[in-house]
């Protein structure tokens, strides 16, 4: 058995009380063991000491011995999800991961950059996480546990949540427009009359202010077509992309409303067929699962 390490770095970090929290029978929050810190600092490159010389908060994964990069990036990434899911400040990332393994009574600790080959620069240390008011154990663990199932249905949700994570990360408001538009649209099958489909199937996955819902994600539909073909410059654009800017606490919330119905459809047994339960809801011929 492995242990990987994803060290949260965030200066602040506020979270449920308790020393441990487990989002599953394999993945658990806590401060990093003295056992565990001990072997990361003697093996820790001269580019990642700074932030780990203190015993730090981490993520720990138990893994297999032969664990892929792949496997890990992936847990990263989910991980990172759910936290980003309930975050009411920044978005954390984790530029990199420590496997630790143990051969006889000899441990090594193998630091693996993540995805873009990160290093725990500024940004990543300068975070602040803190849970959405009012957010408890059993909403974390439904998320963790509702993705990680619909990425074995569907593994384009592997898709979703990482852009959904950069469109989070993202400083420039047209950053996190094309991010957030890519992540919802990965929900979207047709590939006719996609705005309107879309923002019209999103709307009813919400399961709640169906039409002032429909309004926002036309609006961010039409504003990434906007940047992405290069007419964001127009006024009428920039009008559009202001509004999106003060109106994104909302739209994040009616994405993940949007996302979180998704995977627990994808949760059901099959058959399934997301565009026809959608139409369905539409035309009041299907029933909603929550």
């Amino acid at each position: 058995m492995a242990k990987v390490i994803f060290p949260v770095l965030a200066r602040s970090f506020t979270f449920l009380r308790g020393p441990v929290f487990n989002f599953s029978d394999k993945h658990y929050l806590s401060h990093v063991n003295e056992t565990d810190h001990g072997t990361i600092l003697r093996f820790c490159p001269n580019d990642y000491q700074g932030p780990l010389t203190s015993r730090f908060r981490c993520i720990y994964f138990e893994a297999d011995d032969d664990v892929s990069d792949e496997t890990i990036f992936a847990n990263g990434q989910l991980l990172a999800y759910t936290l980003n899911f309930f975050s009411g400040l920044d978005a954390l990332s984790f530029p990199f991961s420590v496997v630790i393994q143990e051969a006889g009574r000899k441990k090594t600790a193998i630091f693996k950059a993540g995805k873009h080959n990160q290093l725990p620069g500024p940004s990543s240390v300068s975070q602040q996480y803190r849970l959405i008011e009012g957010t408890g154990a059993a909403d974390l663990q439904k998320v963790f546990h509702l993705t990680s199932q619909a990425i074995t249905a569907d593994a384009r949700v592997s898709i979703m949540m990482d852009r959904f994570n950069s469109a989070l990360r993202r400083d420039r408001v047209e950053d996190k427009i094309i991010d957030l538009a890519v992540a919802l649209e990965t929900m979207l099958d047709e590939t006719t009359e996609i705005s309107f489909r879309l923002s019209l199937y999103l709307a009813f996955a919400c399961q709640q202010d169906k039409d002032v819902a429909y309004e926002m994600f036309k609006t961010l539909y039409d504003v990434r077509s906007r940047i992405v073909h290069g007419s964001s410059h127009q006024q009428r654009a920039q009008r559009a992309i202001g509004d999106i800017e003060q109106r994104m606490p909302d739209i994040l919330k009616y994405s993940k409303a949007a996302m979180l119905y998704y995977y627990t459809f994808l949760n059901q047994p099959p058959p399934r067929d997301w565009s026809k339960h959608c139409l369905g809801l539409v035309l009041g011929s299907a029933q909603p699962i929550i």
